[in-house]
């Protein structure tokens, strides 16, 4: 049964949009046919809004009203009034309040605590760290898709605490991929182009230990204006293969298996098992805080030539901790 008192708070824009969108939506079926939003920043107008409340009565249009409460002050101000009006909403009326954050004591406040027992409260906070990756996965499940790990490892990184630039790819995504499984090429291809090719070009340059060319494709991604994030996870994503196999190597386990396990492709399993012969787990570990440093770097945290350490990274994966190259930009 529908209700017809709601809280939508938390302050996350998109989840907000979202909410209140999906509660009209709800609401067509149920025979609502007027909608008002009203802005509540004093006494006054909130006493605009009890004026246009009086005009509802049991022959009037079904009517949501979408309550902006725009700051803490106000609703604490104001919480017994709108107590009041939430225990006597007026006939073919459901009222929808919208908020920013609540501390743990706002949800004390009478009138919240009301519309929790009585009505339903819509949480649209801001996606913590910890469960970014499942709300990434819900997000893609929720369009029909399947997205392997990398995919997975790779819009949750990229769009990190951005929930709208993650809606807008995935909305990109659903116009031009049908639903079902989905896997790196598909999805960064659609994204960025084809010159999204030349990423996976550079680590097959590193698995074959090739530097000319790792500094012809970095100088190239440079002068494609590919994202550095792209190029960082791509490397990353490598990285993380070789600690596992090398994992697997000092443990004397069949690396082999272990690399079919981790979706290596049969004609690249002896590449990466060359490659890891020139590491020590100390040293790939090394390789991870240096991606870390260059993720700083991307997100504005330090100030650097990031294409400069990309490719010093990249050389790094193919064996060589000797070399430093500097000032590849174009």
């Amino acid at each position: 049964m529908l209700k017809n008192l709601h809280l939508v708070y938390g302050g996350e824009p998109l989840l907000t949009k979202e909410a209140i969108q999906s509660l009209k939506d709800k609401i067509k079926k149920a025979d609502y046919n007027d909608y008002v939003v009203v802005k509540i920043i004093d006494h006054k107008s909130w006493e605009s809004l009890l004026s246009q409340l009086a005009t509802c009565d049991m022959f009037a249009e079904k009517r949501l009203f979408e309550v902006h409460l725009t700051t803490s002050n106000i609703y604490r101000k104001l919480s017994k009034e709108i107590l009041q009006l939430a225990k006597a909403i007026p006939i073919n009326t459901m009222l929808c309040f919208v908020t920013d954050k609540l501390t743990t004591k706002e949800f004390d406040i009478d009138w919240i605590k009301y519309i929790n027992q009585y009505g339903q409260l819509h949480p649209c906070k801001p996606i913590p760290h910890n469960k970014w990756h499942q709300f990434v996965l819900t997000r893609f499940k929720d369009l029909g898709y399947m997205p392997n790990n990398d995919v997975l490892d790779y819009f949750a990184n990229f769009y990190e605490g951005n929930i709208s630039e993650l809606a807008n790819s995935l909305n990109i995504l659903q116009t031009q991929i049908p639903k079902g499984q989905l896997n790196t090429e598909m999805a960064l291809g659609v994204l960025f182009d084809d010159p999204i090719y030349e990423v996976f070009d550079l680590v097959d340059a590193i698995l074959l230990q090739d530097q000319a060319r790792i500094l012809r494709l970095i100088k190239g991604l440079r002068a494609l204006q590919i994202e550095p994030s792209i190029v960082l996870w791509a490397i990353l994503r490598e990285i993380r293969l070789f600690i596992r196999l090398k994992i697997a190597q000092n443990n004397q386990a069949n690396t082999g298996t272990i690399a079919s396990k981790l979706g290596i492709w049969s004609n690249k399993k002896p590449l990466y098992l060359q490659l890891i012969q020139a590491f020590s787990i100390k040293q790939l570990e090394q390789l991870i805080h240096q991606a870390v440093a260059i993720d700083n770097t991307i997100k504005g945290i330090k100030s650097k030539n990031v294409w400069d350490d990309l490719l010093n990274l990249a050389l790094q994966c193919a064996g060589n901790f000797q070399v430093k190259m500097e000032g590849i930009t174009i």
